[in-house]
């Protein structure tokens, strides 16, 4: 493989990796993955080609996409994040469509590591890590071949030559070096102090990643609901039910007011913040269940089973030492939230009441005010459903009895469907005498407007269904999870929960192949946040704190427990004698690598020249810098008018001539040079 094909495939798979960074967080829009996308296919297919002449017109183009970018920031389309993200990418199509040789990818590498901190910053989960690590041994080899490639055209060097280099000890020694990076990068991470980002967040406006659960509720959309296995929460119980499957409702949020369309809580503050609770006056035995909500969950709300008693004990997971204590917060719609809002993954601890403990306590009746609320209909509300409510319950006067017959009639009349039904005038309708199918949540809406229809107050309610017994004995709630019920206010037991989805669809459906997937990945999700994400500068003083233990106790154990200062001195000494051993073996090597690339005894002629001319400009205070170029040690003589500039000039021509050019030196001229050099 040729040098430059070698280098444009290392060069090609960095960008890929540092864009594919940004894109596989979902966060960029699909016109903008298919416009890089677009580039980057031009860019690998055309080449250098694609830019001759027409400088002009893709500046344009570039500064136009970075207008649209502010103005859709400036609009409110994306938040600041997702901007600077799509702003690298375009800065990255510009440098791919405009670079014409090697001395071009120096801006395409600065281009590609800005959009891979913008894949930082819009996503922290483990997939990152893999983008990560691709990108900085791809990097590597890219970096370095380019600068051969540079090289060997400011020397001029012949086409054999150069080909010369590209072998297999170039490649292991590459691979070598980019795997240093990379240990080098992960050394830097867990060593240097650091700081978190999460006080910019208000700032820059960037949203959490969504999960099955959502503070919204709208009927419409298009396409198909997926099933997502991920792992949203860990929850353990004591006792441990024993149950394969759980048969819970975790509420999260309720609804009170339907506009025909969506769903919104309108619900004020109820309580003080506090640390303990009280969320129903059950009373006989109880189940201790503590819960863990991942950082996926986006959202700070408390999830309360049936039967929750108390939740206790809210806090960051994990515990941070200097953060703010978190309290819960109730509003008048039952819906407990954490405060201030975790940015990363929470917990806390519930008391459930065992199944059949007696209710102890009867509810209190509803105010009048917030009965009115809870009957409420939309204002343009098609009358068939006022007709549909009373044919369901006519004869019934009790309102379990009402609440009863519209479930069962919704259960057994309507099909459970995946498929979005698409934006419709009223979603509602249309699921109810024309569609007969829909999700959860038009199951789940249907319900508490038949019961407002019919006289009940009643309300939306939306989390998870379920939980799945996992080998360590603990329980999971799995994005696909997400549900959507019905509250109906009965007098003396509060709200209680109807759910007219069909069983068989109100929890994850999702294959075994998927879920341990999911599980895998959750395993690696945890050890990806504790170890990565919220590695912090305390975490770091104990690492190093525990490093120094194990070193000490390994002395204790070479020397044993009356080990001297002198030995400590000596091995101190040793250490230093093989880094010095080393550095003068890594000497000679490069001494021995650079005679043996000069092949032929003309071109070992021309570097005896040239390196006598190096040591006479050392002694005039003039000293080649690691990786410059002989003809950039040429100019900076030029640069600084050196008075003996033409010599240097001379002697480096013709060394590059005979080395790389096989135009050998004669005696005189070897003689010439000599003397010239001599006068430096």
């Amino acid at each position: 493989m040729k040098l430059a094909t070698l280098r444009k495939t290392a060069s090609a798979l960095s960008v890929a990796l540092a864009f594919g960074s940004m894109a596989h967080t979902g966060e960029l829009p699909l016109v903008a993955i298919a416009l890089f996308a677009a580039a980057f296919v031009a860019a690998l297919a055309f080449g250098p080609r694609i830019a001759r002449g027409r400088a002009a017109i893709l500046a344009f183009a570039t500064f136009g996409l970075l207008a649209v970018i502010a103005g859709g920031w400036f609009a409110g389309t994306y938040d600041f994040v997702v901007a600077a993200a799509l702003f690298a990418a375009a800065v990255s199509a510009n440098r791919m469509l405009g670079r014409q040789s090697a001395a071009d990818d120096g801006l395409l590498y600065l281009a590609a590591l800005m959009m891979l901190a913008g894949g930082a910053a819009l996503s922290g989960d483990i997939s990152y890590a893999l983008h990560f690590c691709g990108f900085t041994l791809t990097a590597t080899f890219a970096l370095t071949l380019s600068h051969l490639e540079r090289a060997a055209e400011e020397s001029k060097a012949a086409p054999s030559e150069v080909q010369r280099l590209v072998a297999g000890k170039l490649l292991a020694a590459l691979g070598g070096l980019s795997m240093l990076a990379l240990v080098g990068a992960i050394v830097i991470f867990f060593v240097f102090p650091r700081f978190t980002t999460g006080f910019l967040g208000p700032v820059l406006g960037h949203r959490h990643a969504a999960t099955g659960f959502s503070g919204e509720l709208r009927l419409g959309g298009y396409g198909a609901l997926r099933d997502d296995p991920r792992v949203v929460a860990h929850i353990k119980f004591e006792p441990d039910p024993q149950a394969a499957q759980l048969e819970l409702r975790w509420r999260g949020k309720t609804f009170d007011r339907f506009d025909g369309h969506s769903w919104s809580s309108v619900g004020l503050l109820q309580d003080a913040p506090t640390r303990r609770l009280r969320l129903s006056g059950a009373r006989g035995s109880s189940t201790h269940v503590e819960v863990e909500i991942l950082p996926e969950g986006g959202s700070p709300a408390v999830f309360v089973p049936e039967g929750a008693i108390e939740a206790t004990a809210p806090h960051r997971i994990p515990a941070r030492r200097l953060a703010s204590t978190l309290f819960f917060q109730r509003d008048s719609l039952d819906n407990v939230t954490l405060q201030p809002p975790p940015e990363m993954g929470y917990g806390y601890e519930l008391q459930v009441a065992s199944p059949g403990s007696a209710q102890a306590v009867a509810a209190a009746e509803l105010p009048e005010d917030a009965r009115r609320r809870y009957v409420e209909l939309p204002e343009h509300l098609d009358p068939r459903v006022r007709e549909l409510a009373a044919q369901w319950t006519q004869g019934l006067t009790e309102p379990l009895q009402k609440a009863r017959a519209l479930e069962r009639r919704l259960l057994t009349t309507y099909q459970y469907t995946t498929e979005l039904p698409g934006e419709t005038s009223d979603p509602l309708a249309s699921f109810l005498f024309e569609r007969r199918a829909g999700h959860c949540e038009f199951f789940a809406s249907a319900m508490t407007i038949l019961a407002r229809a019919s006289g009940l107050p009643a309300r939306n309610a939306s989390g998870y269904y379920g939980g799945r017994r996992t080998d360590d004995g603990s329980y999971v709630l799995r994005a696909g999870d997400a549900h959507a019920w019905t509250e109906v206010y009965l007098s003396g037991r509060g709200f209680v929960a109807f759910d007219a989805t069909p069983p068989s669809a109100r929890g994850s459906i999702g294959s075994g192949w998927s879920e341990r997937w999911a599980d895998l990945m959750d395993s690696l999700q945890s050890a990806w946040l504790r170890l990565v994400i919220d590695y912090s500068f305390r975490e770091q003083l104990e690492g190093v704190s525990s490093a120094a233990q194990v070193a000490g106790g390994l002395v204790s154990r070479l020397h044993g427990p009356g080990a001297s200062g002198r030995t400590i001195l000596g091995l101190v000494a040793a250490l230093l004698a093989i880094a010095v051993v080393r550095v003068l073996w890594r000497r000679a090597r490069k001494d021995s690598a650079v005679r043996s690339s000069a092949r032929t005894p003309q071109a070992r002629k021309a570097l005896e020249i040239y390196r006598a001319m190096l040591r006479r400009l050392k002694r005039r205070g003039v000293v080649k810098r690691a990786g410059q170029t002989p003809r950039e040690l040429v100019a900076q003589l030029q640069r600084a008018k050196h008075p003996r500039f033409e010599i240097a000039h001379l002697v480096t021509e013709r060394y590059l001539a005979a080395r790389f050019g096989e135009r050998a030196l004669k005696p005189a001229e070897i003689k010439r040079l000599r003397r010239a050099i001599r006068g430096l």
